[in-house]
């Protein structure tokens, strides 16, 4: 009996200290912070996106903007948060068409 419950106390132990980097809470700072890093690397590809898009079709410009949501000003303040961040920056630049 000794050696069951034993095994099962050992057993919780094993399974409770096997948490992987899928299971981060996203509650905790490191999940937070996760969490913000993929978001701003979305951002960053979209805006590629849509800078590529724009490229294409210069004269629609204004409405490739508002497909994606964005008007001049949030692109603009959105491009300048890209050439603030090195990671975000990056992200955009592996996305953008030369």
């Amino acid at each position: 009996m000794r050696a069951l419950i034993a095994s099962a106390v050992i057993m919780l132990g094993v399974i409770a200290c096997g948490k992987t980097e899928k299971n981060v809470d996203k509650a905790t700072p490191e999940g937070t912070a996760a969490a913000k890093v993929a978001s701003n690397v979305d951002r960053a590809r979209d805006a590629a996106r849509v800078a590529n898009a724009m490229k294409e079709h210069p004269a629609a410009a204004d409405s490739v903007l508002a497909a994606a949501g964005f008007s001049r000003d949030s692109f603009e303040k959105t491009m300048f948060e890209i050439a603030a961040d090195s990671a975000m920056s990056a992200e955009y630049a592996a996305a953008k068409k030369p």
